[in-house]
């Protein structure tokens, strides 16, 4: 190729670059298994894996090498589904709050909502992670709590409805049957004692009553 192409190719890529207010040196993040169009007409790199990050470099090879561009190239992969759960929910007869988490693969942040009819407030909930580039939100949004896992390159999220999360029903432990057991033959025990009693004290008074009447 002669100076000429290169010296061509890398004027085009530097107009390019300026159209997209690039500058030299810049990150340039791209969609694993995507192509990188550094010249619309004339240079494409395909299907980029994360082995092809690195530095890129535009120079003219004529008596010496002059570098004119340089990218720094970030290959990041898809920002995998993250999953709302809700830990712990109290709720009062004028507002409710609830913690709930945010997970990833890699980590997980904590966020408490306290909301009324009209507003939320809200406490935690943002975090970088060990991936370089890679975030992890909480926040909430037209009545939606909303988990954000993103990176340069994608984003996704899983969502509750704040009326559903304040509303759930808490299932409690179930009743202990013993008590109830115990209960219910005490009564029973006592009622029928009551009943013998009263069967017991009317034959008594009956039988006095034939005795005073046959000694008449």
């Amino acid at each position: 190729m002669s100076p000429w192409v290169i010296l061509a190719f890398v004027v085009n890529l530097l107009t390019s670059c300026e159209a997209r207010e690039i500058s030299a040196g810049t990150p340039v993040f791209v969609l694993k298994g995507e192509d990188l169009h550094l010249n619309v007409t004339k240079v494409v790199v395909l299907n980029l894996q994360e082995a092809d990050s690195g530095v890129y470099i535009g120079e003219v090879a004529k008596d010496s090498k002059e570098v004119l561009a340089k990218y720094n190239v970030k290959v990041q992969d898809r920002a995998s589904p993250p999953l709302l759960t809700v830990s712990s929910v109290s709720r009062n007869s004028s507002s409710c709050s609830f913690t709930v988490t945010c997970s990833s693969q890699d980590s997980h942040i904590n966020s408490t909502f306290t909301c009324d009819n009209q507003t939320c407030s809200q406490e935690g909930g943002e975090r970088s992670e060990g991936i370089p580039d890679t975030f992890l939100q909480v926040q909430q949004s037209s009545g939606l709590i909303i988990c954000n896992h993103s990176n340069h390159v994608s984003w996704t999220n899983d969502t509750k409805t704040i009326k559903d999360v304040c509303h759930q029903l808490v299932v409690p432990d179930p009743p202990n049957p013993v008590p109830i057991i115990l209960g219910v033959f005490f009564t029973i025990l006592i009622l029928a004692i009551t009943v013998v009693l009263l069967w017991y004290l009317r034959k008594r008074r009956t039988s006095k009553r034939v005795i005073i009447e046959n000694s008449l």
